[in-house]
């Protein structure tokens, strides 16, 4: 009795796809993880001197687009990341692509703290002045009310 066996043979090529295949699934995930979209990008590339639409993007994302060595510099240059890791397999761009998410996320996160922490800094200016004022009032509930602001404020009243 004879057994065939199918057999399938891998090369890097065929497990990973082309360089443009690549580069292209890459580019996709780096721009949607990063909420641009292909026509912004096109704008980005175009202003670096790269004359690109959105349908050039959409052909490059496809693998249809040759892309030249400079354009893959500018896409890498945009996202932050090496030529290498744009040219990567799609795995690695996915992880890459979730850190550059997260640290955005950080960013944003960091700079929203900081703009609480000015406005915190500036009600807490403003309620020590009125703290000031209010403790010389002639009103005893507003006196109790100054005192009772100044003990959460961690003050001592004037």
């Amino acid at each position: 009795m004879l057994t065939c066996y199918k057999v399938r043979v891998v090369t890097e090529t065929s497990a990973q796809g082309s360089a443009d295949e690549r580069l292209g699934a890459n580019l996709r995930i780096m721009r949607e993880r990063l909420k641009i979209s292909q026509s912004a990008l096109a704008e980005v590339m175009t202003a670096r001197g790269f004359p690109w639409h959105q349908s050039t993007v959409a052909r490059t994302e496809a693998g249809k687009q040759a892309v030249r060595i400079g354009e893959v510099e500018a896409l890498a240059a945009i996202f932050g990341i090496s030529v290498e890791r744009l040219l990567g397999t799609p795995e690695e761009a996915e992880a890459l692509a979730a850190i550059a998410q997260a640290a955005q996320g950080v960013r944003g996160a960091a700079e929203i703290m900081a703009h609480v922490a000015q406005r915190q800094a500036e009600a807490r200016a403003a309620a020590v002045e009125v703290v000031a004022k209010a403790s010389a009032s002639e009103y005893k509930s507003v006196r109790d009310a100054a005192a009772k602001l100044a003990e959460l404020l961690g003050i001592i009243p004037e």
